[in-house]
């Protein structure tokens, strides 16, 4: 083996192995990165409007942090009181969707029994079904002159009532400390950002110092840019969405509208599982009543809302403003999907984007950053340069044709002045 090549062997061998390790780093301290990484997000978003009360409205930074961070607060608390009054309109409204279940499953249960060929149930037996929901070693029949009641509630498992409940506030606290986390981790950064800069020109003088504050320069613009692009795009589908179900008679049109604007900041993925959301809601609603119009109005409408704006409009306007590969927002959708669930999902983009610019600005991953790009900068020149290529080769296809038809002029008039001659001659 030659010995110049080891040395980068060696090198892209250990290239791997840190990468290897980072994913199991972020992998297992999730629970502090994923808030971290949010933190970070957000403190993209305040800097203008950190920048906006310090320097227009002479606001001192301490002050503004805590203004940004109660906004902040308010937001969120607002957006749930939406979530709790959401639920508590569906749950009013239960026994009628109950009631809508039935009655598909009394019409439809036979001929889908007969269409999957599932074959027809026991007649119900209430011991059958006692034995199934309380399962004992030697379960204890119903005892004449002794009540279900009584016999259901000695036989009755109450943990099994309480574990949910105890998931459901266990999750919800939870929430509360990674949220507290974050506004932690974003009150520190927006008060580092302030001297960011003369820190970096402390520790990198002179060009390096320049480079470093250019490459948070691009970061900053970059994240705000997408984030810009898709508050635009979701709230276009929230208000489409909203319309298109208010004017179908679609129950809850306000909550689909709002679905639809989280969701669609997961690209192409949150778009497909938002449509069958409101469509299942259709089908429950309208379906007993046999409104097939209704139904098919909804599968449309969303349909091409969610194909216009979340597959086309979309990705075009994100990936050319941001240079970044559809593939690649897929494919990193998936894997910070998988490291970090839905946080991972909604973090993606952004994260890809830090990284792609951080690949640029050194050259020994720039061809990481090439790949990570949608290649317009190189395919776009190239284009050009074929276009050019291709009017220089029409305009000599247009000379050599012009010049062959003089020649074939002159031969002509060479040959009918020969024969002229020759007839005088005569």
């Amino acid at each position: 083996m030659d010995e110049k090549r080891i040395p980068k062997i060696l090198t892209v061998m250990v290239g791997i192995l840190v990468f290897a390790l980072g994913v199991v780093m972020l992998f297992v301290l999730r629970s502090v990165f994923i808030p971290l990484a949010i933190a970070v997000i957000l403190s993209f978003v305040a800097q203008p409007i950190m920048g906006l009360m310090r320097n227009k409205l002479k606001i001192p930074t301490a002050v503004a942090i805590i203004i940004f961070i109660l906004i902040l607060i308010v937001v969120i608390f607002l957006g749930m009181l939406f979530f709790g009054s959401s639920i508590n309109s569906f749950v009013a409204k239960s026994d009628e969707y109950r009631e809508s279940y039935s009655r598909l499953y009394e019409r439809y249960s036979g001929e889908l029994k007969e269409f999957f060929n599932i074959p027809e149930e026991d007649p119900f037996n209430l011991q059958d079904l006692i034995n199934e929901v309380f399962p004992e070693e030697n379960p204890k029949p119903l005892v004449e002159g002794q009540s279900l009641e009584s016999s259901l509630l000695k036989r009755f498992d109450w943990f099994a009532i309480l574990k949910p409940l105890l998931s459901f506030s266990g999750s919800f606290v939870n929430f509360i400390g990674k949220l507290v986390l974050v506004m932690i981790f974003l009150m520190f950064i927006l008060a580092e950002s302030a001297s960011f800069n003369t820190k970096l020109l402390r520790i990198f003088p002179g060009e390096s110092g320049s480079q470093f504050r250019e490459l948070f320069r691009d970061i900053n613009t970059q994240v705000v840019r997408y984030l810009n692009v898709k508050v635009l795009v979701s709230s276009l589908t929230g208000v489409l969405v909203y319309a298109a179900c208010a004017l179908i008679g679609l129950d809850f049109p306000f909550m689909w509208g709002v679905f639809a604007f989280v969701l669609n900041f997961i690209p192409s993925i949150g778009s497909i599982i938002f449509f069958f959301m409101p469509t299942l809601m259709a089908v429950v609603q309208f379906l007993p009543d046999e409104r097939w119009g209704s139904i098919i109005a909804v599968v449309i409408s969303i349909g091409m809302i969610e194909f216009l704006v979340g597959n086309l409009i979309d990705p075009k306007v994100s990936g050319d403003k941001l240079d970044l590969s559809p593939l690649v927002i897929i494919i990193s959708l998936l894997l910070w999907g998988l490291m970090w669930g839905i946080a991972g999902m909604f973090l993606a983009v952004p994260m890809m984007l830090v990284i792609k610019l951080v690949c640029e600005n050194l050259p020994s991953l720039q061809p990481v950053a090439i790949l990570l790009s949608s290649g317009k900068r190189y395919t776009g020149g190239r284009g050009r340069v074929l276009r050019l290529l291709g009017r220089i080769g029409h305009g000599l296809a247009g000379l050599g044709h012009k010049t062959s038809e003089k020649i074939r002029n002159k031969k002509s008039s060479k040959k009918s002045g020969s024969e002229n001659k020759e007839d005088h001659k005569e």
